[in-house]
Parts: structure tokens; C-alpha cells; sequence
């Protein structure tokens, strides 16, 4: 076989690799398959990273915890150690998953009507668009039907054109639109909770509430 360093080699040189959760899978399993490493700070890189769709990844991560045969960085085989590595993984995965969602009220950013934005305000953020994802589901909780996650993201059209000839695996799944118009048109949803991204300060009109 083709060796690992080789293949990461490979990985990291697509363009915003890193944006996307099959990169975070492939370098799980091969990382699994080759020696120890600390599954949960890959997992926290990848959502720092802002890798998507990120269920996805939770569920590589889980089943390598749940492995009795692995020994991973910072993981204890027994059954007790796995219980308690799998539950600090789930509360991991709320809290960092859900973003702004599951915040406690006074630190959510969240949209209660339609969002009216300028001409002037795009013009301003060429670069920027919005990409539209489900809530993550939380263990014990009903899916979350009525409301999607809504986040400013950079997409220029040179990454837009590379990205288009990934393989499957690794093309972006989630919705992304250029404008909050062209949102309503193919959305039906009528509840958005805006969560911010770190690196792109902007609300492109959204109206913020903070208690």
C-alpha cells in the first residue's frame, strides 16, 4: 500500500482540505490503523477547523473509542476508562458541535425575523456566503425540525472551481447560498439561528439579540 505519510501528503494539498470532515476520517483511520493518537484533540482540531458536515467525523471518532482492541493516546483500554472517554466525547460534541445553538441565552446570537440587508452591506463582503446546516441532535433530544444553523463563510470562486472537481467524498454536502434572497427562495425553513464564525466579524444584516 501507498505509505501514510504519502497519503497525507496528498490530502493537504487540496485546497482548504482541512474545511471538510472526510479529510478529519482519513486521517482518523489512518492514524488508527498505524499507532496511537489522541482521537479527541483530532476531533477538537477538525471543529476549531471548521470541518463539515461534522457528524460525520463524531461518528468515526465514537466507534474508535468504542474499539476494545485499540489503544489510543490518552485512552485507557478498560471499560470503565471507554465509558467515561465516550461521555466526555459526547458532551465535547454538544458544546462545540452546536456552536452558538446550545450556548446558554446570554451568549446566543439568534435571528427572530427575516434578516433585511443593503446592496451596499454585500457589496461590501463579496467574498462571503452563507452556509445553512441542520442542528446537530443531541442524545436524548428530538431532532430539530423547525430551525437550521445559519454562518457567514469565505467562498471564492477559484477554491468554488477546485472544490467542484474533489472526489465525492470530499465535495461540500451542507447548503450554501451567495445571498440571503437567493436563501429564501431554496429554503423553507422560516427560523434561523445565527451563529458567528470567529474569523469573518460580520452579521450581513442579521439582527442580534444578546440578553
Amino acid at each position: 500500500g501507498v505509505p501514510s505519510n504519502e497519503i497525507f501528503a496528498i490530502l493537504s494539498s487540496i485546497p482548504e482540505a482541512e474545511k471538510f470532515a472526510n479529510f478529519w476520517i482519513c486521517k482518523a483511520k489512518l492514524l488508527a490503523s498505524t499507532s496511537t493518537f489522541d482521537v479527541i484533540g483530532l476531533y477538537e482540531e477538525a471543529i476549531k477547523s471548521g470541518a463539515t458536515p461534522i457528524q460525520e467525523l463524531r461518528k468515526v471518532v465514537l466507534h474508535i473509542l468504542q474499539d476494545p482492541s485499540r489503544n489510543t493516546e490518552g485512552i485507557t483500554p478498560d471499560s470503565l476508562g471507554a465509558e467515561t472517554n465516550i461521555k466526555s466525547m459526547e458532551e465535547l460534541a454538544m458544546k462545540m458541535e452546536c456552536g452558538q445553538a446550545y450556548l446558554p441565552q446570554e451568549e446566543r446570537a439568534q435571528v427572530t425575523a427575516t434578516p433585511q440587508v443593503t446592496k451596499a452591506e454585500q457589496d461590501n463582503h463579496p467574498g462571503i456566503k452563507l452556509q445553512i446546516a441542520s442542528i446537530p441532535r443531541m442524545n436524548g433530544m428530538p431532532e430539530v425540525q423547525d430551525m437550521k444553523l445559519i454562518t457567514p463563510v469565505r467562498r471564492s470562486t477559484r477554491i468554488e472551481r477546485a472544490v467542484s472537481r474533489y472526489p465525492e467524498m470530499l465535495q461540500e454536502h451542507d447548503l450554501v447560498v451567495a445571498s440571503l434572497d437567493e436563501l429564501l427562495e431554496v429554503e423553507e425553513t422560516e427560523c434561523f439561528i445565527f451563529r458567528k464564525n470567529e474569523a469573518l466579524p460580520i452579521t450581513l444584516g442579521f439582527e442580534i439579540l444578546e440578553s
